[in-house]
């Protein structure tokens, strides 16, 4: 089933509550080809990511991403990683990495990917320069995920170029599933502006509530003697009451006597 162009994306670690904050981020997919009689001849896919909760920064500021997919009708060729067969690379801003976006950006271009199953995946090149040190493992997981064989240069897999394999081989994980959650982003909008909605309705009920106690504690401290009888008949009613008959009635028994 064909997904929505425009999603939202919600990150949340496993077990986390609904009380935590979570990461938000807004999603657009386009997908296009141009074909001509004999078949289509060229397709792509991009993904733009955008944060887009409190904690986000200034526009261009690391919290944006971008993920491509091209086939090349007339090579039968795929690539997974760029608009063109000959570029394109994978990258996360710092302040993006962690959440599992890659994992989730790559099983989609993948998914697209396997419609063209008699082509050949473009290989990929990985190098030290296109991760950070502390990331070179998590890269390499990414993209065996996805069912790629490299031939490294070095021990350390930091340096080589994936296999050749074809389309139909390619894996669509699903890992990311434990941490984002797609919602639909006009019904989760609505959802968030009547929330908001009803926030600023607990906000106006509690600020009368504060106003009428701070007018009330006002008119204490200006009538103090009253205040505190008063306050004594709310806290002791019933016995105040019953002092107030004995008092009658000592009294009428005293002018009795």
């Amino acid at each position: 089933m064909e997904k929505p162009s425009l999603q939202l994306l919600e990150v949340r670690e496993p077990g986390v509550g609904h009380d935590e904050r979570a990461v938000w981020l807004a999603v657009h997919r386009h997908a296009w080809q141009r074909s001509e009689p004999e078949g289509v001849q060229e397709a792509g896919i991009t993904l733009m990511m955008e944060r887009c909760d409190v904690a986000r920064g200034e526009p261009g500021f690391g919290d944006t991403a971008e993920f491509c997919g091209y086939y090349d009708g007339r090579q039968q060729r795929v690539s997974i990683t760029g608009r063109h067969l000959d570029a394109g690379a994978v990258d996360l801003p710092k302040g993006l990495r962690g959440l599992h976006l890659g994992s989730y950006a790559m099983s989609e271009v993948a998914r697209w990917a396997k419609q063209w199953s008699d082509a050949t995946v473009e290989p990929i090149f990985v190098s030290d320069g296109d991760a950070y040190p502390e990331n070179h493992a998590r890269r390499n997981r990414l993209y065996a995920q996805l069912g790629l064989q490299f031939a490294f240069e070095d021990p350390d897999g930091i340096q080589g170029r994936s296999l050749p394999m074809p389309t139909s081989q390619l894996c669509v994980p699903n890992s990311w599933t434990a941490f984002v959650t797609e919602h639909p982003m006009l019904k989760t909008f609505a959802e968030h502006v009547q929330a908001v909605a009803d926030l600023k309705r607990e906000q106006r009920w509690s600020r009368a509530t504060v106003d009428g106690f701070v007018q009330r504690q006002r008119w204490a401290d200006e009538h103090p003697l009253r205040a505190c009888l008063g306050r004594l008949w709310v806290l002791h009613r019933m016995r105040t009451y019953l002092l107030f008959i004995a008092g009658l009635f000592a009294l009428a028994l005293w002018r009795a006597l």
